[in-house]
């Protein structure tokens, strides 16, 4: 089997649909020595991954995705290259040459779609319900996107395969703190703080956040800061102001990947009240490095987190506020999560993630 994956989204900004593609690879790397898969790539920055496996081979493709030039070369390489299957993980060409799957991660182009451009708009809503019958296959990463992908596509739930991610083993529990502590030096990071990591998106919810800390005990706000990853924005200095808490929220700026382990294990709470997620890999990044998280209780996010997290409406700031505080101040409840945590993250495995994709890869060519 000849399998063509569009992996022209993977870089060194290694985030969400990356990320998972990245995984993918890696994983697949290591179960499947036997089928031929070529990459379609923007550049070689999965060269070194692949350098060292004769059945994994990069192909360049210079059309960005969901760009109208990607629908004229990517027929045309797939009829040059001749894959039995091809796997695209961000859009999908209107002519398909082979058979062909898709793997959906989420439905936030339609549940939040200002957010997007008009050609996103025009390519989710119309394009895609269109082309989504002639598919062979869909992944998806939760059952809660399942549901949503059924229901949003009419597509019937059994024709929807679920391949979970999985966090890299560079996050775990740092032993050694003095690592811990010279991040937190070289960074000014307060000595205890809660962490939010990801965008600032509506859906993420950051206000949310912002205004459930400013509810939080005076005792609390003085002993715990409020740190947000990536660069502060005039809309979010100004909630801090009005709320009283622009001196107890600090900016990490961008966060390299090998920065953002440390940056957890740095911090006595992980806060992710987002409102909508097709997964939610911040949440397992935090538990598998052992950090107690307190997140929302909608879409995936309680599939991700099961029982090693305290889940609250994210749209209720005071129930989030009520759940921080207890966490920060309950020893014990602290220490149950840190075990919950890191035995929940073992439950996903890439390994895992590569074997269900490969079955749905088979079946989509039976």
């Amino acid at each position: 089997m000849h399998v063509l994956i569009d992996a022209r989204m993977v870089s060194k900004q290694n985030f969400g649909i990356s990320r998972y593609v990245y995984g993918l690879i890696s994983a697949l790397i290591q179960i499947d020595k036997k089928n031929r898969y070529s990459l379609l790539v923007k550049d070689d920055f999965l060269a070194p991954l692949i350098k060292e496996h004769d059945n994994f081979s990069l192909v360049r493709a210079r059309a960005k995705w969901l760009s109208l030039a990607e629908q004229f070369e990517l027929p045309w390489l797939i009829k040059k290259l001749k894959p039995d299957l091809f796997n695209c993980t961000i859009s999908v060409p209107f002519i398909l040459p082979c058979p062909t799957l898709v793997t959906i991660h989420d439905l936030i182009h339609l549940k939040y779609p200002e957010h997007y451009s008009l050609r996103h708009k025009i390519y989710y809503r119309i394009f895609f319900r269109s082309i989504i019958k002639k598919l062979k296959g869909i992944i998806t990463v939760s059952e809660a996107s399942r549901k949503d992908i059924a229901y949003y596509y009419a597509v019937p739930e059994t024709e929807i395969d679920i391949a979970r991610p999985a966090v890299g083993a560079e996050f775990h529990k740092i032993m050694d703190k003095t690592e811990v502590d010279r991040f937190k030096k070289e960074r000014g990071l307060p000595e205890k703080f809660m962490l939010y990591v990801g965008n600032r998106k509506k859906h993420k919810n950051v206000a949310g956040l912002v205004k459930a800390y400013a509810l939080l005990p005076d005792r609390i706000k003085e002993q715990y800061a409020l740190v947000l990853s990536g660069a502060s924005d005039p809309a979010l200095e100004d909630l801090a102001r009005g709320q009283k808490v622009a001196d107890r929220i600090r900016y990490l700026g961008n966060i390299l990947d090998e920065e953002l382990p440390l940056a957890y294990n740095a911090a006595e709470l992980f806060v992710f009240p987002t409102l909508y997620e097709g997964f939610g890999m911040p949440p397992l990044e935090a538990m598998a490095c052992g950090v107690p998280v307190v997140t929302s209780n909608v879409a995936s996010i309680p599939e991700v987190v099961g029982d090693a997290a305290v889940l609250v409406d994210p749209k209720n700031t005071r129930e989030l506020a009520e759940a921080m505080a207890r966490v920060l101040e309950n020893g014990d409840l602290k220490a149950q999560l840190r075990s919950r945590a890191l035995e929940q993250a073992r439950r996903f495995t890439w390994e895992e993630c590569a074997q269900n994709t490969l079955r749905t890869y088979q079946e989509a060519l039976t």
